[in-house]
């Protein structure tokens, strides 16, 4: 019988469970495909670094925390962040961090422009800055979540659909917005069996 491996929490696992997003769920750590997309990017970052500070916006850093030398977690109101900021004017110097972390979270940020500046200006010049966003399509522009078909609230971290979606990008549309914002990007294709992950885009931006 084929094991998988989360690369997360370091288990051999039967099989991964249901999540909102596919059978992709880790039964012992709970992190899902993107999760595991994620860490294999900082992975290998932190190959090439010994010291890396990292921000999670939008999570509490419960899956990343052990990858980096410090990792700060941010959000407007989540349970067990580090830190209580709004995304729009973090509360952070500039080029503070090596890695920011942004998964699925601008969907949900009501002016998405001011965030991504935000975010690019804590990020340290040569760092990463790894995005993944709720997106209806490859090409086109972005849509409310009328015109997109799609539902108006996810889940948020309390476990609830409580969570309203202002937008769906498209890759094409979340990528002009990063090039605005003076960030060098590109779409990274993370796909591994093993790792229960079937072809996740993962937007990677440098500065």
């Amino acid at each position: 019988m084929m094991r998988y491996f989360c690369n997360i929490c370091g288990r051999s696992v039967a099989a991964f469970a249901q999540s909102a997003e596919g059978k992709d769920r880790c039964p012992c750590c709970r992190s899902v495909g993107r999760h595991r997309a994620v860490a294999a990017l900082i992975m290998g970052c932190a190959r090439s670094r010994t010291e890396l500070q990292c921000l999670e916006i939008g999570g509490n850093g419960q899956f990343f925390r052990k990858m980096v030398s410090r990792l700060t977690s941010v959000d407007l109101n989540g349970p067990g962040v580090d830190a209580l900021s709004s995304v729009e004017n973090l509360c952070f110097s500039s080029e503070s961090f090596d890695i920011v972390l942004s998964l699925d979270m601008l969907e949900h940020v009501v002016h998405d422009v001011a965030a991504i500046s935000e975010m690019s200006r804590v990020l340290r010049s040569g760092g990463m800055m790894l995005v993944t966003a709720s997106c209806w399509g490859e090409k086109g522009p972005t849509k409310t979540p009328e015109e997109a078909g799609c539902a108006p609230f996810h889940i948020g971290m309390s476990g609830k659909w409580d969570c309203r979606c202002y937008r769906y990008y498209t890759e094409d549309s979340l990528c002009d917005m990063l090039h605005s914002a003076g960030l060098r990007c590109r779409v990274a294709k993370v796909s591994d069996g093993l790792l229960g992950i079937l072809e996740i885009n993962v937007i990677v931006c440098t500065k």
